[in-house]
């Protein structure tokens, strides 16, 4: 029996995998939590920018990672839980956020298919970074 070849496993960073990672979580906390990925992990205030610290978010509608799990109290009204105002956030963003999420994998399988990360991984490989990035 021949012996069997194993691939190498490349330690670069897949580059393409990891942007569409983070877009789509971007839009995921949108949709769910009323807040950009960096206002979710930081809590943001109502003009947008990010608190100091690891704060609760100001807004009833916008919740942020401390106040999803109890780190700080959800500051909703009387009659919303937290629950209720991931459900609200969800029927008032759907229409808004799902096309995004779907436009991105689209564009991403587009993108394969048309080779434009077959030209990006031989400019990295001329450049000589491609030990450390690939793009697929």
């Amino acid at each position: 029996m021949a012996p069997r070849r194993r691939r190498k496993n490349s330690k670069a960073i897949k580059a393409v995998s990891a942007g569409v990672a983070v877009i789509q979580a971007n839009i995921m906390t949108e949709l769910l939590f009323n807040q950009s990925l960096p206002q979710f992990i930081m809590g943001g205030n109502q003009d947008g920018s990010l608190r100091e610290g690891f704060k609760a978010s100001s807004g009833v509608t916008r919740i942020s990672l401390r106040e999803l799990f109890q780190f700080d109290s959800y500051k909703g009204t009387v009659q919303t839980s937290l629950a209720r105002q991931v459900s609200d956030n969800f029927k008032a963003n759907f229409w808004a956020q799902a096309p995004m999420f779907v436009g991105v994998s689209v564009g991403n399988a587009m993108l394969k298919k048309f080779g434009a990360y077959r030209q990006m991984n031989k400019l990295s490989k001329g450049v000589g970074l491609n030990k450390m990035v690939t793009f697929s």
